[in-house]
């Protein structure tokens, strides 16, 4: 009874060492979101207004190839945020590695494969103009960096990294914001994808510097399916979300026109 008393008052000093780190990982994070929404806000409403109701409605659909794109990684990224302090509490370092290797390697193989598939496409929408073909080449560039933001925050989490996340969180709308505002006011609708493309590749730059990431190619089927037996079912939720987030938007699209989807974008 004292060995276990002991070992329980341990742990509670322990527990009560690490509030403050955790109060001040909170605060910052929920400062972030909330900033970061903010900040999306003011630039969306902005940019609404330069582009007019067909433009925004029209980028507001071809959007949503971004926003499914997020569910391409199969669950690999939850999986990673899952496994990797899992094998670190057992101090298995090898298979840590092995962990962040093989997602972030099926990570890139599957964006790249889809990203040329929306390339492809690309070709079909030229009779369209409005310089579809362009913006969808663009969609297809941010498709891949966006995938690869999405394991850098995924591999924060697992290291319990909340500043480097909430730097990020706050960051990309703002980069991106003014990106866009710029090359919106003289590209018109072509300078929207371009400043999301210009806007994640600084922030990712910036990030890969500092933190000096060390990724190796490894293509392990086996630790691919076990990643993703754990990941997928926890997406499972994320899909069932985006599809009641987005059908509104499609149907609106599909029986109303580009101008509605603008109008009840700003909604």
């Amino acid at each position: 009874k004292k060995h276990k008393v002991h070992l329980y008052s341990k742990e509670k000093i322990n527990k009560n060492k690490d509030m403050p780190f955790i109060l001040k990982d909170s605060l910052g994070y929920i400062l972030s979101i909330y900033g970061s929404r903010l900040i999306s806000y003011i630039f969306r409403i902005i940019i609404a207004r330069i582009l007019g109701p067909g433009d925004f409605g029209l980028w507001s659909t071809l959007a949503l190839i971004l926003l499914y794109g997020n569910l391409l990684d199969l669950g690999l990224n939850y999986a990673l945020a899952k496994e990797v302090p899992f094998y670190r509490g057992k101090e298995l370092l090898q298979e840590v590695n092995e962990v962040r290797n093989t997602a972030f390697t099926w990570v890139i193989i599957i964006a790249t494969i889809s990203s040329f598939v929306i390339l492809a496409s690309a070709l079909f929408f030229i009779k369209y103009g409005n310089n579809l073909p362009i913006i969808i080449s663009l969609i297809a560039l941010i498709l891949v960096l966006q995938q690869i933001k999405n394991y850098v925050v995924s591999y924060f989490v697992a290291e319990k990294n909340f500043k480097a996340i909430s730097v990020m969180i706050i960051a990309i709308p703002a980069l991106i914001g003014t990106f866009t505002l710029t090359l919106v006011g003289r590209l018109h609708l072509i300078g929207l994808p371009m400043g999301i493309a210009l806007g994640y590749f600084l922030v990712l730059f910036y990030i890969f510097n500092k933190y000096k990431f060390i990724l190796k190619p490894q293509i392990n089927i086996k630790r691919f399916f076990s990643l993703v037996k754990i990941g997928f079912p926890i997406m499972m939720i994320v899909i069932a979300f985006t599809l009641f987030f987005t059908v509104d938007r499609i149907l609106i699209f599909k029986y109303l026109g580009k101008e509605n989807v603008g109008y009840y974008g700003i909604a």
